[in-house]
C-alpha cells in the first residue's frame, strides 16, 4: 500500500501588533515654593499615517478621546492621503475619524481613476497613545472593522482597542494598521501588502460583493457608492463573518495575480472568532502553540519519518526479526516438522499394520506415506516395502501443498515436501532427510487420480554441502522419548520429541527466495487429553506442545535470523479427531492457533526482540486454522544493545479472506481489516522518552484503501493527541491528520491543502503554516522556517 500524504510544514500569518509608542515634547517653566529653579516638560504623543480606500486626499481628520468623545485635535489629509496629529496626551485611548468633505478625492485601484469621495463617508481607527514618540496608524477599511468590533464588544477601552486591532491583524495576515500602503508610480498598482489589501476592497466593490450595487449611470459615482457599501458591510459583518472572509480572500488573490508589482509574499487571510480575545490570553496561547510545534518538530519525524531511529523503523525491526523467526516455523515448514514427528512416532510405536498410511498435515494438506524395510539414509532409492511398522526400517512421505494446472504443457504441477525417516541403532533416535520438490503429474481420466510423470528438485538455488551424496536432501535428527507400553497406554506414553539439524525450507520461503533451509535445535514436550475407548485402552490427543531450543532460516536473500524459545513457550491446537498419538504431532504443529511463545530473536546485524508472542482466535487459511490475534510484548534492541522500544504491539484481523499461505509475501495478499495497537516506551536520545499509545486500522472501502489512526504520545508533561485518515494512492478520499493538546491547541494537515491553521479551542487562530514553503507564521508576527 502506497500512502501519499503531503506533510511539509509551514507558512504565513500575522505580523506583530505594533501600536502606539507615542512621544512628544513640550515646554514651559515654573518655580517652586522653596525657590529651587528648574524646568518641567509635559510629554505628549503624535500619531501619523495614511487615510486610504484608496488614498483619501483632502479629507477631514478629527482625533477624539475614545471614551469621552471629546475632540482633541483636528487636521486634514494632504494630496497623498497622509495626516499627522501632535500634542496628544500620553496614555489616552484615541479615536481617529477621517471623513469626506467637499473636494475629498479617493484614488480607486480597481478603475485606475481618482473619484470624488461619496458623501458622509467615514473611516475610523483607534489607538492608545501609550508612549512618547510618534505612532503609525493607518486609517483604512480594516481599522474601521477593528473599531466596529471593539464597540460591539463593550466599547473603546484600551484592552478592547488592543484586542480588536490584533483581531484585524490576524484577519489579513500582517500588521495592516502599521504598514503604510505603497503604490507604483502610476498611483494605482499595489506595491506592498497594505496596498494589496486596499486594492482588494476596490476589487470587491467593482464586482459588487455583498450585493453592493449602484443606481448611478456615472461610473465614478457608481464605484464610489459601491466602495462605501462594501466598507460598511465589512465593518458591520466583522472579521468572523464567513462571507467577508471568502470575498476578501478571493479579491486579494485576484489582485495579487493580476495587478501587483510588489516583492512581498501574498498575505494569508484567516477568519476570526466572533468575540474578542484578550491580548494577554492570545499571547499565552501563542507561547503554548510554539511549544506544541517545537514538540511536533522534535518528535514528529521520530514517529512518522523514515530515519533509522523512527518508531516505524523500530517496529520494522520487530517485524523483521519476528518474520525471520516465523519463517522456519510458519506455513509448510510447520507442517513438515509435524509430519516428520508423526512419521517418526509411528515407527517408534511399531504398531501400524499395512504398507501405506495417510494422515492430515492440516485440513487441506494430506501426508501420504509408505513403509520400507531399508534404513540406510545413504540409499536414495525407494526399496522393499514393509508390511507393518514393526518390520519397517524407514518411512517415506510426501506432503502435497498445491496442484496447479499448466496450460502450456497440459499437465499439473504439484509442490511437495518429500522426506524420509530412518531408524538408527539407538532406540528412539532417527535420521531424517527432507527436500522440497516440484512434481509433474497428469490426471488419469479413468481413475480421476494424479499420476507422477517427473520429479525435479526445485529447492537447489545453489549447491549445498553433501549435495551429490544426499540427492538434494537436507539431513537432520529426530528423537522420540516414550515410556514402555502399559495397560492404560498400549502404545506407550510419549513424553518428549526433538528436532535437530537442517530441514528443507518452507514453500513460501523458497518460492520467494528468502531461505533454502531451516536449522533447528528444538525440544518439544507434548501434553495430552486422555480419551477412554473401552476398558483399559487409552488414546491420547496432543493439545499442547511446549517448545525449547532455537530455529533459524538461511541460504536465501534474507539475513539469517535466529529465534530462541525461552521457558514456558507453547502452542495449542483444537484438533481432536485423530486416532492415536502417531497422528497427533503433525496436527498439533499444523493446527496451532493458540499459545504463547517466549522468544529471543536476533538478526545477523545484532538487532533483536526479547519477549512474548501471544496467539489466539481462529481463522482459516487454505484449510489451516490460524490465529486471528497476535500480541507482541517485549523489548526491541539495536545492534549496539540499546533499548529502542519497550511495550506491546497487538495485531488482529477480522478474517483471512483473500490471503494465501502459499504466497504470504505477495503484494496481492491481504487480510480482512487488520487492526494494530502500539503501547509502549520509545527511547529518545537526549530528551525524555516518549510513551506512545496508538491505534491503526486498515480497511478496504468501495473507493480503495483507508488507514485510520488515533491515539496520543506523552513526553514529560506534554501530551499530543493524534487522529486522522490516510488513503492509499488512487483511493477515493482526502488524507488528513489532526494534532491537538488537552489545552485545546490544534492543527489539521489535509492532503491537497496548501495552508493549515494553528488554532486554540477551534475558536481563534494562533498561526498559519504554508505547506509549500515550509514556514509557520505566528499571530505575534514571528515565524519559523524549516
Amino acid at each position: 500500500m502506497n500512502l501519499v500524504v503531503k506533510s511539509t510544514w509551514t507558512r504565513h500569518l500575522v505580523g506583530a501588533a505594533v501600536l502606539a509608542a507615542l512621544a512628544a515634547c513640550g515646554g514651559g517653566g515654573g518655580g517652586s515654593a522653596n525657590n529651587n529653579t528648574g524646568g518641567s516638560t509635559e510629554q505628549t504623543a503624535s500619531v501619523t499615517g495614511v487615510a486610504a480606500k484608496g488614498l483619501m486626499k483632502f479629507a477631514k481628520v478629527v482625533v477624539k478621546d475614545a471614551v469621552s468623545g471629546a475632540v482633541l485635535k483636528e487636521t486634514t489629509t494632504d494630496a497623498t492621503g497622509n495626516y499627522t496629529v501632535t500634542g496628544l496626551p500620553i496614555g489616552t485611548a484615541v479615536l481617529i475619524e477621517v471623513s469626506s468633505v467637499a473636494g475629498t478625492k479617493i484614488v480607486d485601484e480597481a478603475t485606475n481613476a481618482e473619484i470624488d469621495a461619496p458623501a458622509n463617508f467615514t473611516l475610523r481607527a483607534a489607538a492608545v497613545a501609550d508612549a512618547a514618540g510618534t505612532a503609525n496608524v493607518q486609517v483604512t477599511p480594516f481599522s474601521e472593522m477593528a473599531v466596529a468590533k471593539a464597540l460591539a464588544n463593550g466599547g473603546l477601552s484600551k484592552d478592547n482597542i488592543e484586542a480588536a486591532n490584533a483581531d484585524v491583524r490576524l484577519l489579513v495576515g500582517f500588521d495592516v494598521l502599521a504598514e503604510r500602503p505603497v503604490f507604483s508610480d502610476d498611483g494605482f498598482t499595489a506595491s506592498n501588502k497594505a496596498a494589496l489589501m486596499l486594492a482588494a476592497v476596490s476589487r470587491m466593490a467593482q464586482q459588487e460583493a455583498f450585493e453592493c450595487g449602484s443606481t448611478s449611470n456615472d461610473p465614478a459615482v457608481s464605484q464610489a457608492e459601491k466602495v462605501k457599501c462594501v466598507v460598511t458591510t465589512m465593518a458591520q459583518a466583522g472579521s468572523s463573518d464567513e462571507d467577508v472572509f471568502i470575498e476578501l480572500s478571493d479579491a486579494k488573490d485576484a489582485v495579487f495575480n493580476d495587478d501587483y508589482d510588489g516583492d512581498e509574499e501574498k498575505p494569508i487571510t484567516t477568519q476570526q472568532p466572533r468575540d474578542l480575545i484578550d491580548v494577554s490570553e492570545r499571547g499565552s496561547a501563542i507561547d503554548q502553540a510554539k511549544a506544541l510545534i517545537a514538540n511536533i518538530r522534535s518528535n514528529g519525524a521520530m514517529l512518522v519519518g523514515d530515519g533509522s531511529t523512527t518508531l516505524e523503523s523500530r517496529l520494522r525491526t520487530v517485524s523483521t526479526v519476528i518474520e525471520g523467526a516465523a519463517n522456519p516455523i510458519g506455513d509448510s515448514s510447520r507442517e513438515l516438522y509435524g509430519a516428520v514427528l508423526s512419521a517418526a512416532n509411528l515407527l517408534d510405536e511399531g504398531q501400524h499394520v499395512g504398507t501405506t498410511v495417510n494422515f492430515n498435515a492440516s485440513v487441506a494438506q494430506v501426508v501420504g506415506c509408505r513403509l520400507y524395510e531399508g534404513n540406510n539414509p545413504a540409499d536414495l532409492d525407494w526399496d522393499t516395502e514393509a508390511s507393518d511398522a514393526s518390520a519397517a526400517g524407514s518411512i517415506g512421505c510426501r506432503i502435497t501443498y498445491s496442484v496447479v494446472y499448466d496450460n502450456a504443457t497440459d499437465k499439473y504441477i504439484a509442490r511437495q515436501h518429500n522426506f524420509r525417516v530412518y531408524r538408527t541403532e539407538e532406540p528412539g533416535e532417527y535420521k531424517v532427510r527432507s527436500r522440497l520438490i516440484l512434481q509433474t503429474v497428469v490426471l488419469n481420466e479413468e481413475t480421476q487420480r494424479f499420476e507422477v510423470q517427473d520429479t525435479s528438485d526445485f529447492v537447489r538455488k545453489a549447491p549445498a554441502p553433501g549435495d551429490s551424496a544426499n540427492g538434494g536432501f537436507y539431513l537432520a535428527d529426530v528423537a522420540i522419548g516414550r515410556e514402555a507400553p502399559s495397560f492404560e497406554y498400549p502404545r506407550g506414553y510419549l513424553y518428549s520429541m526433538a528436532l535437530s539439524g537442517d530441514f528443507a525450507g518452507g514453500l513460501s520461503q523458497v518460492l520467494n527466495g528468502f531461505a533454502l533451509k531451516n536449522t533447528l535445535a528444538l525440544s518439544i514436550t507434548p501434553s495430552f487429553t486422555p480419551v477412554t475407548e473401552g476398558e483399559g485402552v487409552g488414546t491420547d490427543t496432543i493439545t499442547r506442545l511446549t517448545l525449547a531450543g532455537s530455529v533459524s532460516a538461511s541460504g536465501g536473500s534474507r539475513p539469517t535470523v535466529t529465534a530462541t524459545f525461552l521457558e514456558d513457550s507453547y502452542i495449542e491446537s483444537q484438533f481432536n479427531n485423530a486416532e492415536g498419538q502417531s497422528l497427533r504431532a503433525v496436527e498439533t504443529m499444523a493446527g496451532a492457533r493458540d499459545g504463547t511463545l517466549r522468544i529471543s530473536v536476533l538478526d545477523a546485524a545484532g538487532a533483536g526482540f526479547t519477549g512474548t508472542v501471544g496467539l489466539s482466535g481462529q481463522g482459516e487459511v487454505d484449510g489451516d486454522q490460524l490465529p486471528t490475534s497476535l500480541v507482541l510484548r517485549g523489548v526491541v534492541t539495536s545492534a549496539a544493545n540499546a533499548t529502542l522500544f519497550d511495550g506491546t504491539v497487538n495485531v488482529s484481523v477480522a478474517s483471512f479472506d483473500g490471503y494465501s499461505s502459499l504466497s504470504p509475501y505477495s503484494s496481492k495478499n491481504s487480510v480482512s481489516n487488520p487492526q494494530i495497537s502500539i503501547n509502549g516506551l520509545l527511547a529518545v536520545s537526549g530528551r525524555p522518552n516518549l510513551v506512545v499509545n496508538m491505534n491503526i486500522g486498515h480497511a478496504f472501502t468501495l473507493g480503495g484503501e483507508r488507514l485510520s489512526i488515533s491515539g496520543n504520545y506523552t513526553q514529560g508533561d506534554d501530551v499530543v493527541m493524534i487522529s486522522g485518515e490516510l488513503f492509499a494512492e488512487g483511493s477515493e478520499g482526502t488524507s488528513s491528520i489532526a494534532l491537538s493538546t488537552p489545552r485545546g491547541l490544534g492543527i489539521t494537515l489535509s492532503e491537497g491543502s496548501k495552508f493549515a491553521t494553528l488554532f486554540k479551542s477551534e475558536s481563534y487562530a494562533l498561526g498559519t503554516l504554508d505547506l509549500d514553503k515550509s514556514k509557520i507564521t505566528y499571530a505575534d508576527g514571528s515565524f519559523e522556517q524549516y
